[in-house]
């Protein structure tokens, strides 16, 4: 007995080891990491580069992520992308 698998991909970016995923309440946005790409992508803006390899992250506020970086824990501004 064979048993089919039905799957849709959600995004076609790839990642070179995707992390992190959760869903941005106040935001509406599904956000995920690509650990060793050290990029932050979303389904509702552009990727983002991240200046160092970043394994997890949690909704502060509105414009604001918790990121867990290689060298600690920073805030991250989603308007400007600085840390």
């Amino acid at each position: 007995f064979k048993q089919e698998t039905a799957y849709e991909i959600h995004d076609h970016r790839r990642c070179e080891l995707g992390e992190g995923a959760f869903w941005h309440p106040e935001r509406q946005e599904f956000l995920w990491l690509d650990i060793l790409g050290r990029r932050l992508h979303s389904t509702a803006a552009p990727s983002r580069d991240l200046p160092e390899l970043t394994s997890a992250m949690a909704w502060v506020d509105r414009d604001r992520l918790l990121l867990s970086t290689e060298t600690g824990l920073w805030l991250y501004d989603l308007k400007t992308g600085r840390v």
